[in-house]
């Protein structure tokens, strides 16, 4: 216990307990989506199917955008985007109580900020259990794409009989 203690004082209660990286599973029904991590900057940092893990750096948000965006493809299906946003964690918070070297040592780590999905649009989901988030396990149950419209000449065909159907009814 007094070691704990003594490890908290010299390095900081959020880099102890949680560690500059957090990891991520997902998992979606139907399985086999492809999966892409984008950061802040747009740059893609992973790449993988569901189910899958990803482990990402724990980092400070940038202003006006999310850490990190998710998004979720698979063919014949509306591809969700998941903003992850960074939020300071309890345990950071926790060294303004302690004091100590944390408030200086989580910053430097990253370890104070915990990532948090901010948004899902629940449109492009289906809508019993369309998204659970259990601790940083997410499950998605993607949503069919609607079907396509009618090809441009059955479009202008009705067009067509509803403007026939029209100047009839004028000269009547």
């Amino acid at each position: 216990m007094g070691c704990a203690g003594l490890m908290t004082l010299l390095t900081g209660c959020a880099s102890v307990m949680y560690g500059s990286k957090q990891t991520f599973t997902f998992d979606t029904r139907p399985s086999r989506a492809d999966v892409t991590v984008y950061d802040a900057h747009g740059a893609a940092v992973f790449q993988d199917q569901t189910p899958c893990e990803v482990t990402l750096n724990r980092t400070p948000p940038v202003e006006g955008r999310q850490t990190y965006t998710i998004v979720l493809k698979k063919k014949g299906f509306i591809p969700v985007e998941i903003p992850l946003t960074a939020k300071i964690n309890k345990a950071y918070a926790a060294n303004s109580l302690m004091g100590g070297i944390g408030l200086l040592v989580d910053p430097i780590t990253g370890a104070m900020w915990t990532l948090v999905p901010t948004g899902v649009d629940p449109s492009t989901l289906q809508e019993h259990a369309g998204f659970r988030l259990h601790e940083n396990q997410m499950f998605f149950s993607l949503k069919e794409e609607p079907a396509h419209p009618a090809p441009v000449a059955a479009a202008r065909a009705v067009s067509t009989e509803k403007l026939t159907a029209l100047v009839r009814s004028a000269n009547e």
